[in-house]
């Protein structure tokens, strides 16, 4: 059993990702760095282990294909996929934070089939999104950042990440006030951290943090002229350069293009919900 959210809380709506910066619609860490737990009483050990490395929602389909047997993931199975089987490195964390050679369960691990070093994810990408670039505004409400990357522990985004862009919530019975942070409130009433998409004048700076040293994105790194950081933002610039480069033109990106179709109203179908509408096509 799999469980992943697919995307940070929106705090506007009294969720919680502190402490954690920002939320839903935005690139902050509050916004994309999710919640996920993966169990299986015959795979793993049945002591919690926290796994550390990267994953991202794209790795869940090989990952529990190999779980389910399927060991040879290649293009006759399955057309080409982004995702990487991350089954062999999970197996290989939850073995050695179990007990014994058997996780203590005594189920066999068969360790020793597992690859030396398993395959790990070391790039997530977070966005691009080309909707309001430049003087072009396709969509003046519906800023949620432009375009961002992981790449080990750094992170790099392009563009001001979005708002909310407060650390939210923090204790309930502290009170602040900041008009731009999108953390509304008076000495009266609780802190709240509300959506605002307005797209910013700031929509391609490059901005740099260090998550390791620095997880809840309080110093932001770039306008640092240190040359470690200045050489860590153009690899992580190269990184996310080739993706915009390669970025397909969204179906909807201009507001012409954002019509819908009226035979998907829910009110053609007798129950009278959103169900398809369109013939199943054979490919």
């Amino acid at each position: 059993m799999a469980f992943v959210s697919d995307n940070g809380g929106p705090p506007y709506v009294a969720n919680s990702n502190w402490p954690l910066r920002g939320g839903k619609w935005t690139l902050w860490e509050g916004g994309t760095h999710l919640v996920g737990f993966m169990h299986s009483p015959v795979l793993f050990s049945p002591s919690p282990t926290q796994y550390t490395s990267l994953v991202h929602h794209v790795d869940l389909l090989p990952t529990l294909m190999a779980a389910a047997g399927q060991t040879h993931l290649n293009d006759t199975i399955l057309p080409p996929m982004d995702g990487i089987n991350l089954l062999p490195s999970i197996l290989q964390h939850s073995h050695h934070g179990g007990h014994g050679d058997d996780g203590g369960d005594g189920h066999d691990r068969d360790m020793d089939s597992l690859p030396t070093i398993p395959l790990t994810r070391n790039s997530v990408l977070l966005n691009v999104d080309p909707t309001n670039q430049g003087s072009i505004l396709h969509d003046a409400g519906g800023w949620s950042g432009y375009a961002g990357i992981r790449v080990g522990d750094w992170k790099l985004v392009l563009g001001d990440p979005g708002t909310p862009n407060d650390w939210c919530w923090p204790n309930q019975n502290i009170t602040k006030y900041h008009s731009t942070t999108g953390c509304v409130g008076t000495e009266y009433t609780a802190c709240q951290c509300a959506y605002n998409g307005t797209v910013p004048n700031d929509r391609t700076l490059p901005h740099l943090w260090n998550l390791l040293n620095d997880p809840e994105e309080r110093h932001d790194l770039g306008n640092s002229m240190d040359p470690s950081h200045v050489t860590k933002r153009e690899e992580l610039m190269t990184h996310l350069q080739v993706y915009i480069n390669s970025a397909v033109t969204p179906l909807n990106e201009t507001p012409e293009e954002r019509t819908v179709d009226p035979a998907s109203s829910p009110a053609n179908n007798k129950p009278h919900v959103w169900m398809p509408w369109q013939e199943l096509q054979v490919l």
